[in-house]
């Protein structure tokens, strides 16, 4: 590519480029005009959603979710789904069988867990 032979019509001018349009990314582009910044998702699929998308079996036409297909339910994660139209089921993970793992939110920075994993965004 000749940057010098580049038209302006040929460049986006934006305050930040998300790369990937998956969970993160969508949520951070919206947080982040939410916030005043004009912002271009970078991804390489026809639609958002990264990992996560619905595979048909050919031979039975079962359908199957792919991907990350688990969440934390909170106020943020429930407002950003409202927000975007998307229906969410709950599980009761152990009556359907499900193993349930715990998750310690560390600062690998620091090292130090985390008391509130959610300060930093506001709804």
């Amino acid at each position: 590519m000749d940057v010098k032979r580049m038209h302006a019509r040929d460049v986006i001018t934006r305050d930040v480029c998300v790369i990937g349009g998956g969970a993160s990314g969508t949520y951070g582009a919206i947080r982040l005009n939410d916030l005043g910044k004009s912002v271009v998702v970078v991804e390489q699929q026809s639609q958002l959603g990264g990992q996560t998308e619905t595979y048909t079996d050919l031979a039975s036409g079962n359908k199957t979710e792919m991907g990350v297909v688990a969440w934390y339910t909170n106020d943020i994660v429930n407002n950003f789904f409202a927000r975007l139209n998307v229906s969410l089921k709950v599980v009761d993970v152990e009556r359907a069988g499900f193993t349930t793992l715990a998750s310690i939110p560390v600062d690998f920075r620091t090292g130090k867990v985390v008391e509130n994993i959610y300060s930093g965004n506001v709804t």
